[in-house]
């Protein structure tokens, strides 16, 4: 027993002996490997954020034309893809029965008028007739009071005055009852004139056929549209804002306006109204663009996206919101300082989506780790891997951000 105590005691000082001539001691187990990480420095930056939103293009006027009048087509005088002006015909009804009437009732118009001539040269007649019985009974009244004349001649004289203005109120009615016929046909004349209008379908706008629903020899009732025109020299589209975003907004602001089958080139537009009361449902606030479409380039129904610019703030000190994370509730940012991650609690501002303002907790120049954070506690040593380029545009420059989230 106690030879096998002392071999055991040698083979102890045996190996403290060699380690202590010169040899290095092997890292333990509790010395942490560093973590690699990626880093970018904090910067200072102009932020804006823009809402991005997407719809269809629709023209600016739709009108589905509808005739007044019903009946046969004679004639279409437009096809799709045409360009009208105000007042131009469209179609045209079979009219014949129509111009029958028409004629009809001009020939009545002519009868009405003769017959009105007539009574007023009867009533002008039987008025020279009643001057003459008045100057004659005036005469034979003065000779009669002066006992020149008998009462049979005066009774004659009365008599014949009396005939005559009898005659002339007679003439007076039958000249009102001729002007009150040559009325009812001029008023007919005129309706007819107005069905005979309504046998032509015209358009009130200038602008493009985008549709035809009728052909030559059908009937056409006025209850369903005809033609549908558009008036696309302007286009429009429309946005629903949230609350918060609404009023960051305006009457005339430029907006820009990309549709991909016009080209990569985004268009000019610009805000045209804004509906001062929330959709019922939605609980947004409609905003409609309207864009100059002057060559016809851009087509309703094409897809449409465009950004809205909401917000903008200068110089502000920025971190990648990559590089933020939370814990707890609250975001830290890892600032990395003498080969170790350092935690800092921040307080954010503003966001583009791709830069974050930071309020507290980070100064300019600070080193950030932008990958490899995740799994970073405070004191966690690193060894830095990659130094990510700046990545947000010199604050003053001005330059737009990247998009925002809607």
């Amino acid at each position: 027993m106690k030879k096998h105590i002392g071999v055991g005691l040698l083979a102890v000082t045996l190996l403290a002996a060699g380690t202590g001539c010169g040899k290095k001691p092997e890292p333990t187990a509790l010395e942490a490997t560093p973590q690699a990480v990626t880093v970018v420095k904090a910067e200072r930056a102009d932020l804006s954020n823009v809402l991005t939103f997407s719809g269809t293009l629709a023209a600016k006027e739709e009108l589905k034309l509808v005739p007044k009048g019903q009946g046969k087509v004679a004639r279409i005088n437009a096809e799709v893809g045409q360009r009208v002006n105000a007042g131009d015909i469209l179609l045209e009804l079979d009219n014949a029965d129509i111009q029958a009437r028409l004629d009809a009732a001009n020939a009545g118009v002519d009868v009405n008028k003769a017959s009105l001539e007539r009574a007023r040269l009867q009533l002008e007649m039987n008025r020279i007739a009643l001057d003459d019985a008045r100057r004659h009974y005036d005469r034979v009244k003065s000779l009669f009071d002066a006992g020149a004349a008998s009462k049979s001649d005066y009774d004659a004289a009365k008599s014949a005055l009396e005939t005559a203005e009898k005659r002339c109120a007679s003439d007076e009615v039958s000249v009102a009852s001729a002007q009150a016929m040559l009325n009812q046909s001029l008023a007919q004349v005129r309706q007819t004139q107005v069905d005979l209008e309504n046998a032509v379908l015209r358009s009130p706008i200038s602008g493009i056929v985008s549709a035809r629903n009728v052909n030559v020899g059908e009937y056409l009732s006025n209850t369903a549209p005809a033609f549908t025109v558009v008036h696309i020299d302007t286009v429009e589209v429309k946005a629903d804002l949230t609350e918060s975003d609404v009023n960051a907004v305006r009457p005339g602001q430029e907006v820009d306006v990309k549709v991909a089958a016009a080209g990569e080139t985004p268009f000019k537009g610009r805000i045209a109204k804004i509906s001062p009361a929330a959709d019922e449902k939605a609980k947004t606030f409609p905003v409609w663009i309207t864009v100059d479409n002057k060559d016809y380039i851009l087509k309703p129904g094409m897809f449409a996206e465009f950004q809205l610019p909401t917000a903008h703030k200068t110089n502000v000190l920025t971190a990648p919101a990559e590089a933020i994370i939370v814990r707890n509730g609250t975001p830290v940012l890892f600032v990395i300082a003498d080969g170790k991650a350092v935690e800092r609690k921040v307080k954010t501002g503003f966001s583009d989506g791709k830069r974050t303002e930071i309020i507290e907790g980070l100064n300019d120049g600070d080193v950030i780790a932008i990958g490899g954070q995740m799994s970073l506690a405070d004191g966690t040593p690193v060894s830095i891997q990659e130094v990510q380029p700046a990545t947000a545009k010199p604050a003053g420059t001005g330059a737009p951000a990247a998009k925002g989230q809607v």
